[in-house]
């Protein structure tokens, strides 16, 4: 769904790995409600490029695997 939206607007777009998703979604499990967005990026154990980040952790949103707090 998401996906499908940026392919439109970008069709040369790259997605990332699996790995890469899996990896922030379980950092953000292990540190519930420590960081905001950007905190939550520059502490990631692996470097990545905010894109990639922004892309994954919109699709975890819509997917329901994270929630967002305000």
């Amino acid at each position: 769904m998401i996906f499908k939206l940026l392919r439109k607007e970008n069709p040369s777009a790259r997605f990332p790995r699996l790995d890469t998703v899996l990896l922030l979604e379980e950092f953000i499990k292990e540190h519930d409600g420590e960081y905001k967005k950007k905190q939550l990026w520059e502490h990631l154990p692996k470097k990545m490029m905010y894109q990639s980040f922004s892309l994954i952790l919109d699709y975890l949103i819509v997917s329901n695997k994270v929630s967002v707090d305000s």
